[in-house]
């Protein structure tokens, strides 16, 4: 019975054992996946703000109009972009904090952006070139620069935190599997006895049953020469008479 209740145990930790061990590494892959996804958009954001920056740059510079083409279709990609990484990171608070803080930051920029290429169309480029050159908006762009690195390293920080988390309950679902499997070779172990000391007692019942039914057909034997004999002697006397 305790053999039994042992193996239903050792079963039941071994099933657990597993299926954290699966949840833990299902989850694990998910969140690098998504940890990945996230890191090429911000990679992808950083890229995109440097394009526009030097296609405003150069067209007033040049004062090209034509430089400034493509500018809708960038920023549109980028506002795509920062909308995917929200809502990759709206589990994770911190990471969802840096990314509105992105969104914030780039909000402002577009808005002097905006304007300066207004300018460049009304043909106002000095005052363009004052807009895109001011303290103000530089130091706008190197807050947002900033801050996507802030975003870079908190990601890495979030990754590096969760697969510590990850890998302690990985190495507790494997000390539960180890417990499991000794649980069952002890109860093996003690099986096994058992059942020798069980084959060992039937072996000398089989012997004592044996040495008695021999000891039992000795006495019958013993008892049929008796009666035989006591046959005889009656038989010799009633001749005599």
């Amino acid at each position: 019975m305790q053999s039994a209740r042992s193996i239903y145990i050792a079963v039941v930790i071994l099933i657990l054992a597993t299926g954290v061990g699966g949840y833990v590494d299902i989850e694990s892959d998910a969140l690098q996946g998504r940890h990945l996804e996230v890191s090429k958009g911000l990679e992808h954001m950083v890229r995109l703000n440097q394009e526009l920056t030097n296609m405003l740059v150069i067209a007033v510079l040049e004062q090209n109009t034509l430089r400034t083409a493509s500018y809708d279709t960038l920023n549109a990609e980028l506002e795509a972009t920062i909308q995917t990484v929200a809502d990759l990171t709206q589990a994770q608070r911190s990471l969802s904090d840096d990314i509105s803080a992105l969104r914030e930051d780039h909000r402002k920029l577009h808005v002097v952006e905006d304007a300066a290429r207004k300018l460049m169309h009304a043909d106002r480029w000095r005052e363009a070139h004052a807009m895109l050159f001011d303290e103000s908006y530089v130091m706008a762009k190197k807050v947002y620069e900033s801050n996507s690195e802030t975003a870079v390293s908190a990601l890495t920080g979030v990754l590096a935190t969760a697969e510590e988390r990850f890998d302690r309950i990985r190495l507790a679902a494997f000390a539960m599997r180890i417990g499991a499997v000794v649980l069952l070779l002890w109860v093996g172990a003690m099986f096994s006895r058992r059942l020798r000391t069980e084959l060992a007692e039937q072996a000398r019942l089989q012997r004592e049953i044996a040495a008695s039914n021999l000891a039992l057909e000795e006495k019958g034997l013993q008892r049929t020469a008796e009666l035989e004999a006591a046959n005889h002697q009656l038989q010799a006397l009633s001749a005599t008479d």
